[in-house]
């Protein structure tokens, strides 16, 4: 197949500046919030906690349980106790039945561990502004760090107000808004969503070149107060990845001109197979 080459050449030039090889930095999804000594909580607050594979808090293999108590009275507090999880990562969120007492500290129990926060006056009732997109990435090849297999990675840069990011692929997500929990295609305290078909990063089981995903992401706050879902954002990971297996782009428009050339690239192949 001597055309290969040149397409291949033409990919690799023609590629935008925009694309180079910076590849997702792992982060940690630890999280408790409120945090330790935080005040000015609202009253209306959940207890979030958890994490994933690189981080939460975990007791003999298992999830522990959360509990909470008013410091200056040992009092527990009545709640619900859910896990709002994606594929890498799960979080238990514990809602108080009712409100707090405003101004008053209060313990979060966390298996052996303990954690203080002091209550403000006020609920918090408004809804945080939806997540954006700064930047989407890609991986498409080996991770030496995840195995010898190659994969097809897709990494979003999410710019947020909120606590708790979600992810939802192919519509695919099974969320209880009111009550934030759930299963979803991702989840993050962080600021940046992976999805892809490695050991590393999962929940896109068929991903690959010239694959589209639909995508959509909302966030919580600490009141468990939600965002609402964004637009959905269609992506297709790029064919023809260079040798350095990272590509980036900051915006939508590259996106669209890899889709372009997919296009371009099944009709130069479909020629030449009927010849």
């Amino acid at each position: 197949m001597p055309w290969l080459p040149q397409l291949v050449l033409f990919t690799t030039s023609w590629m935008p500046a925009q694309f180079s090889c910076e590849c997702p930095e792992p982060h940690s999804n630890m999280l408790l919030a409120p945090s330790d000594g935080q005040t000015g909580v609202p009253v209306n607050t959940r207890i979030w906690v958890g994490g994933g594979h690189t981080g939460g808090f975990r007791a003999g293999g298992g999830r522990t349980g959360v509990s909470l108590t008013e410091q200056a009275t040992g009092n527990p507090v009545s709640g619900a106790q859910g896990q709002l999880s994606g594929p890498e990562e799960l979080f238990t969120v514990f809602t108080p039945t009712a409100t707090l007492k405003p101004d008053t500290a209060y313990e979060i129990h966390v298996g052996s561990k303990t954690f203080q926060f002091t209550t403000g006056s006020d609920e918090d009732n408004d809804n945080p502004a939806k997540p954006t997109v700064e930047k989407t990435r890609f991986i498409s090849g080996p991770e030496p760090a995840c195995g010898p297999a190659p994969v097809n990675v897709a990494t979003f840069t999410l710019k947020s107000d909120g606590l708790v990011v979600v992810g939802d692929l192919d519509a695919a997500s099974a969320l209880d808004v009111a009550e934030a929990t759930g299963t979803v295609s991702g989840v993050t305290q962080g600021d940046t969503l992976s999805f892809g078909n490695g050991n590393c990063h999962v929940g896109w089981g068929n991903a690959g070149p010239l694959v589209k995903g639909d995508f959509r992401f909302g966030v919580y706050d600490l009141a468990g107060n939600f965002s609402g879902w964004t637009a959905t954002q269609p992506v297709i990971i790029p064919p023809l990845v260079p040798p350095c297996a990272c590509t980036t782009t900051s915006d939508a428009e590259p996106l669209a001109a890899w889709a372009g050339l997919a296009g371009a690239f099944f009709v130069v192949v479909r020629r030449r197979l009927r010849r």
